[in-house]
């Protein structure tokens, strides 16, 4: 089996976690939004399909954002980053609401977390391309 990564790449603890939260969460959401947009398209008004659509497009986003992170590709850190945003802006919303629950305070501290994860300074590294090899020709 060979290495996703690179044999000379290694991530933080921290970061494979972020990835697996992304990865794992993004899998729930996407799942939770097509389940929610099949049970409820013929009452849900357009924007409740929207809202359906989007968590399915969220979801995915972040599945390829732990995909990407893991291949080492910087888009990957990138659309990690927006995604945890949304994460973090779709709590503060779930807070304001009147609704307010214990699940929305979990969901913005998860995304705090993750967003915490993603800017530390040993995660933003891999938006460093590599150093360049040397030429064995310039070796002489």
């Amino acid at each position: 089996m060979r290495d996703v990564a690179g044999a000379d790449r290694s991530f933080p603890g921290y970061l494979n976690s972020a990835m697996g939260v992304l990865a794992i969460g993004g899998f729930f959401v996407a799942v939770g939004g097509v389940t929610t947009l099949i049970a409820n398209y013929r009452v849900a008004s357009t924007a409740e399909i929207a809202g359906y659509a989007l968590a399915v497009v969220i979801g995915v986003a972040a599945i390829a954002a732990a995909g990407g992170m893991n291949a080492g590709h910087a888009w990957g850190w990138l659309i990690g980053t927006i995604v945890s945003g949304l994460v973090i802006a779709s709590g503060v919303a779930a807070l304001i609401s009147p609704s307010t629950g214990f699940g929305a305070v979990v969901w913005t501290l998860a995304g705090i977390l993750l967003i915490a994860a993603l800017l530390a300074p040993a995660s933003r590294a891999m938006l460093r391309p590599p150093p360049p090899r040397p030429d064995p020709a310039d070796a002489d």
